[in-house]
């Protein structure tokens, strides 16, 4: 809906326009400032009912691709079944589009980026009976002489990847031009080190129509405009044309888009009609996917003129309203969890990463728990002071005079010292220990001692807390033989 790149298509539309008129010449509409014999009544633009909120709330669900065979999920939609169209939700865009920054292209006037001629107001979009209509008029207001409506959900709603749809039907006539797209919601690519401008930034039209039942025919476009920035020439996109079977213009009919990170994928009434999967940006350090890897909102408007569908004439109807029932974003499933990862090689001892449901733990106050929602089930200990207060219940075989490697991740809910080791489960307690400063944040700790003192089948892997209190968390303990063998 931004400046049109689609050269040869809007060459095509005005050559074939133009070998009509030269065939009809008879035929041919006059245009309005011709037909137009009275005064152009004047909007009120200082009187609008539909207001903008200055503190919205932006909601970006997860969404995934839709793949074959997925069941949708409804993350979010819009039914225009309220009195009024709800601010929330809808911001209106006002002007000419200069205040948005949108025709800044040298020599080129605003009008959105694309010569519109339409003045947008609030209250060109109401909701009537369920159905969303967007009206644009013959009505001046400065030096417009068209009046319209575009609203989107920037600030307010936005996603990445999924599928979305609306049910639409568009008004017929010459320099009517007809859009619901998307465009990036807060783009952070850089161009040249600054911000960048569209088209770096990426647009998605899902569905745009022109000039339907005269030189448009019955024809939707469905296009994706990246590359440079506008201002520097460097804008590209490619796009399809589709002729449906049925009067886009007589009745609703569903127009949608399937997005993922390498594809998009277009639908009419449910048809596949379009794919595209080839793209990229001049923004900094912004490989492909980009510009498409972002969130991007949603845009409906009716624009009048512009370079895409030329000017009105005298047989353009006015009103003409473009009417939307419902818009619909839907998430596909999300991808299978990771394959578990390899069971634990822990040598001489088993349950050491502490499987949920597992308690290995002899002694005093010890559980299992899953540190802070980091998947990561660990040793929760509340220390009662006795030696060796909490043991591994696994039993271990413990050659005297052999060599063992005791692996472990620790971390403590402040900065406190313990005692690690292999030891007697029975007095006396014999033992190899190390001592091990903990810190609140998680460390791996390793230690390689020989079995002098001991050799017996009755041994566990021992933690000494001391006599503090308090939490210190174990995971991953591992006891292998060292590589080399034994003393």
């Amino acid at each position: 809906m931004s400046s049109r790149s689609i050269v040869s298509l809007r060459l095509a539309v005005s050559l074939a326009f133009a070998l009509v008129v030269s065939a009809c010449s008879d035929d041919r509409p006059d245009p309005l400032s011709e037909v137009e014999t009275i005064d152009i009544p004047a909007a009120d633009p200082g009187s609008q009912a539909n207001q903008n909120i200055n503190n919205p709330t932006l909601v970006i669900p997860e969404t995934y691709p839709v793949e074959d065979g997925d069941e949708l999920t409804l993350v979010w939609s819009e039914e225009f079944d309220g009195p009024e169209i709800d601010p929330e939700v809808w911001f209106f865009e006002t002007g000419d589009g200069s205040q948005y920054g949108f025709g800044q292209v040298p020599g080129k006037p605003p009008g959105w980026g694309n010569n519109e001629l339409q003045y947008y107001l609030p209250d060109n979009a109401m909701i009537v009976n369920g159905v969303l209509e967007i009206t644009a008029r013959r009505e001046s207001v400065g030096d417009f002489n068209y009046t319209s409506a575009r609203i989107n959900t920037r600030d307010r709603f936005a996603f990445q990847y999924g599928r979305i749809e609306a049910s639409i039907k568009f008004p017929s006539g010459q320099g009517l031009w007809s859009a619901f797209w998307m465009l990036s919601q807060d783009s952070e690519y850089l161009c040249d080190g600054q911000p960048c401008e569209w088209a770096a930034t990426g647009e998605i039209d899902i569905v745009e129509a022109i000039n339907l039942d005269g030189a448009g025919g019955n024809e939707v476009f469905n296009t994706i405009h990246y590359g440079g920035e506008e201002t520097k020439f460097q804008q590209t996109s490619t796009g399809t044309t589709y002729t449906p079977g049925e009067d886009v213009t007589e009745n609703f009919h569903t127009y949608a888009l399937e997005w993922d990170e390498n594809e998009f994928r277009w639908y009419f009434n449910g048809q596949l009609i379009a794919m595209e999967n080839s793209w990229f940006t001049t923004a900094d350090n912004q490989p492909y996917p980009a510009p498409f890897n972002q969130p991007f909102h949603i845009l409906l408007n009716l624009a009048v003129g512009g370079d895409f569908p030329g000017s009105p004439n005298g047989t353009t109807p006015f009103p003409a309203t473009m009417e939307v029932d419902w818009v619909r974003v839907y998430s596909g499933e999300p991808p299978p969890p990771p394959p578990p990862p390899p069971p634990f090689d822990s040598g001489l001892l088993t349950n050491g990463d502490f499987e949920a449901g597992v308690d290995p733990w002899i002694g005093n106050g010890a559980n299992v728990v899953d540190d802070g929602g980091n998947n990561v089930n660990s040793a929760d200990v509340a220390t009662a002071g006795n030696p060796f207060d909490v043991n591994l219940s696994q039993v271990l075989t413990i050659t005297q005079g052999e060599t063992y490697t005791l692996t472990f991740k620790a971390r403590s809910d402040g900065m406190r010292t313990m005692l690690a080791g292999i030891g007697l489960n029975e007095a006396p307690f014999t033992n190899v220990t190390e001592i091990v400063n903990l810190t609140a944040e998680w460390q791996t700790f390793e230690f390689e001692f020989t079995a002098t003192d001991f050799g017996n089948a009755n041994s566990r892997v021992l933690f000494d807390m001391g006599a503090d209190t308090g939490l210190v968390l174990i995971d991953d303990v591992s006891l292998v033989v060292s590589a080399g063998g034994g003393g």
